[in-house]
């Protein structure tokens, strides 16, 4: 899993293992809502995906992943799946978009982030993908 890639970081509100980025003031709890009953998280997702934009141990890294805690990840098998590093990019896991368990944002893309014209989406997977499309990000199918 995780534990496997060149470095990570765990964002949760606890000080505790496996944790290395508290944020004890952040409500992880959310409500539920929309077409599918999903979680309306964009708020707790934009918090950690901003100071992710600003660690320099992210941008040392070609590509960034997301992970859900319950997400199987294998991080050997996502090597085939990349674009090229210098590409300002993000994989889309799903016929229908970008789907929050599993996101892969390139450097260039995190980089290139601007919260201020990601628009109010509730479901943070969508928000995401908004951003990154308005700031030119290429979808990279990966499904």
């Amino acid at each position: 899993g995780m534990f496997q890639c060149p470095a990570y970081a765990v964002f949760g509100q606890a000080n505790m293992t496996p944790v290395t980025h508290p944020l004890p003031t952040l409500a992880f709890g959310v409500a539920k809502g929309g077409r599918w009953g999903t979680a309306l998280n964009t708020p707790v997702f934009k918090t950690i995906w901003q100071k992710v934009q600003k660690m320099p141990e992210a941008l040392a890294h070609a590509f960034t992943v997301k992970l859900d805690p319950d997400t199987v990840f294998m991080p050997e098998r996502l090597a085939s799946l990349l674009p090229p590093a210098k590409l300002n990019s993000f994989l889309v896991n799903c016929n229908e978009g970008l789907h929050g368990p599993i996101e892969v944002v390139s450097r260039e893309a995190i980089k290139k982030l601007d919260w201020g014209v990601c628009g109010n989406i509730p479901e943070e997977d969508v928000w995401l993908q908004s951003c990154l499309q308005r700031v030119g990000a290429l979808p990279v199918t990966a499904f």
